[in-house]
């Protein structure tokens, strides 16, 4: 048997595809072709592009369309209809389009649950949450005990510079500021992706905005020591620096219309995917892992677009932060992840992020979760709940078992 991940549904690695289906149906290996997103998810041929439609993130494998005695054997491959290989999908949308448009045989397309690790379950305490941002702390100050951001127009000047080195950085509005990560007045918002279009991250910036301008600002002009972090986790390809200016571009019209009061203690953090630092081990840091990650927020930021699964929905809810997340595309992959058509013990609870303006009832739940967050306490221990019976490892197990099953009967016949 041989178990391929993302091989045969995103052609990669072209030759591996060829070799992987020579072989197999040579020896007649049973495989369990697991696919992520294939090459149509998100492209297309030039020919089938309406006016006005926006360019797709694989259109680029379209490019040989034209040469059919190429592409006609790409599409053979991806995915191969072997004999025996089963097709394991992550949403039923794949799987429809395998046997309606494809004709792969219904009984050898199937979908598994994505598993989150156990350690998004552990319990927690305050301390713990402060000891994961102060690591944090270390990771975006290079190891300092305390972070001075570079203000946005010196980072602006040196971007290009940025892009090719990556090291985690905070930006704020201007010099001399400071970020106390670790202090109890902080609101620390998390995007735990990369920087790419369909992310949306600007529409984060822009709700911070609403907020600032509506409900939450009062909390600003209380408390003077209040301060908010929007925290991007994931690095920008070098590809999509557009999209990082589109970020920087929201941050810069979210603190032009702030007062400097309040605009000086709001910042933007780049951790470039970092979960270590050289300082860690001369103060006995463990290596942050994703469920240290999490703890750090006091919410969640998921506006994204479009997706394959949602897998920061079904982390956050395991972890049990709350979460801010869009009605993303395709609409019913998302209304598998937070489960719409389960039970009302199997769904998630999450904020639906708006698609056009924020209405005012919206901004002032969200400032509620964000100054309270024991509001959330019930939601947190549901969401947790269901995490465990739908997404954790033994549910995995069991459907893992099944697919062995199916595959053992196929190997004998």
């Amino acid at each position: 048997m041989l178990i391929t991940v993302n091989v045969a549904s995103n052609p990669g690695n072209l030759a591996l595809a060829l070799a992987l289906v020579l072989i197999t149906e040579a020896l007649g290996t049973v495989v369990i072709n697991s696919n992520h997103d294939f090459y149509w998810d998100g492209g297309k041929p030039p020919a089938e592009r309406k006016p006005g439609d926006q360019p797709g993130e694989r259109d680029h494998f379209f490019r040989n369309v034209h040469n059919q005695p190429f592409f006609s054997l790409f599409q053979r491959l991806y995915p191969w209809q072997g004999r025996r290989w089963l097709q394991i999908n992550i949403n039923r949308r794949q799987s429809k389009r395998l046997v309606e448009e494809f004709g792969f045989p219904q009984e050898r397309v199937f979908e598994i649950p994505t598993c989150v690790s156990d350690k998004l379950f552990d319990d927690y305490t305050a301390d713990d949450v402060k000891h994961a941002r102060l690591r944090m702390a270390n990771i975006l100050s290079d190891g300092d005990t305390e972070i001075y951001p570079t203000s946005l127009s010196e980072h602006e000047v040196l971007l290009h510079r940025w892009m090719c080195a990556q090291i985690p950085q905070v930006i704020g509005a201007r010099d001399s500021l400071i970020l106390d990560l670790i202090a109890d007045d902080i609101i620390y918002l998390l995007q735990p992706t990369r920087v790419i279009a369909r992310k949306r991250i600007e529409k984060g910036i822009e709700l911070i905005q609403a907020l600032l301008q509506g409900p939450l600002r009062a909390t600003f002009e209380r408390e003077p020591s209040q301060q908010l972090v929007l925290h991007i986790t994931g690095p920008t390809p070098l590809e999509h620096q557009d999209d990082l200016e589109t970020i920087l571009n929201a941050y810069g019209k979210l603190i032009d219309n702030l007062p400097p009061s309040i605009a000086d203690r709001v910042f933007l953090a780049f951790s470039g995917g970092r979960e270590t630092h050289y300082s860690f081990e001369e103060q006995y840091f463990k290596d942050m892992n994703i469920a240290d990650i999490y703890r750090m927020a006091t919410a969640v930021l998921f506006p994204s677009e479009t997706e394959g699964r949602g897998l920061p929905i079904i982390e956050s809810a395991a972890v049990g932060i709350p979460i801010i997340c869009s009605r993303y595309q395709p609409e019913e992959v998302f209304a598998d992840v937070v489960g719409e058509n389960l039970p009302e013990e199997l769904r998630i609870h999450y904020h639906l992020f708006p698609e056009d303006e924020f209405p005012q009832e919206f901004l002032e739940d969200v400032t509620t979760l964000l100054t309270n967050p024991e509001v959330w306490t019930k939601s947190r221990e549901h969401n947790r709940r269901v995490i465990r019976s739908r997404f954790s490892v033994a549910a995995l197990r069991t459907a893992f078992q099944r697919l062995l099953d199916h595959s053992y009967r196929i190997a004998r016949q």
